[in-house]
């Protein structure tokens, strides 16, 4: 999936949590560190253009959409939604995560509700590999 508008920005975030020791007092705590978070990739992404009259959902909203769901052809066996990679040019760095939340607000539309542009906020979670959590099976009870 292409974006053929530049973002105006594209923000990574990482978080290194420290925690208070048990044993601290006073206003200059002992600090212990405990785990590793990932890192957070935002942007926005712009679709259409003044000269097209092209339905931006078909041609771009409905793919980004597709990694977002569980259904997909290449993930449905896996049930989650796919792993992914952004990448921006050649001299960005690749960023290989899932994403976490996707919001899209159409723009303008043409008379007969044709969405003809979108832009899309993308927030993405690092990560190198993906499972789904095991559930719990429930036991069967006999009525009695």
């Amino acid at each position: 999936m292409n974006a053929y508008c530049n973002p105006d920005q594209i923000v990574i975030e990482k978080a290194v949590p420290w925690e208070t020791a048990s044993q601290s007092k006073g206003d200059a705590p002992i600090l212990e560190f405990r785990n590793a978070e990932p890192m957070f990739l935002s942007c926005t992404l712009a679709f259409g253009d003044c000269s097209s009259q092209a339905n931006v959902y078909e041609a771009h909203v409905e793919a980004l959409t597709a990694l977002t769901l569980i259904a997909t052809a290449a993930s449905f066996e896996k049930k989650r939604p796919p792993l992914c990679l952004f990448t921006w040019g050649t001299a960005f760095p690749p960023f290989k995560g899932v994403i976490e939340s996707l919001t899209t607000t159409y723009t303008d539309f043409l008379d007969d509700g044709t969405p003809i542009r979108a832009v899309c906020e993308l927030r993405m979670r690092q990560a190198s590999k993906l499972r789904v959590k095991a559930r719990k099976r429930k036991r069967a009870t006999s009525g009695g």
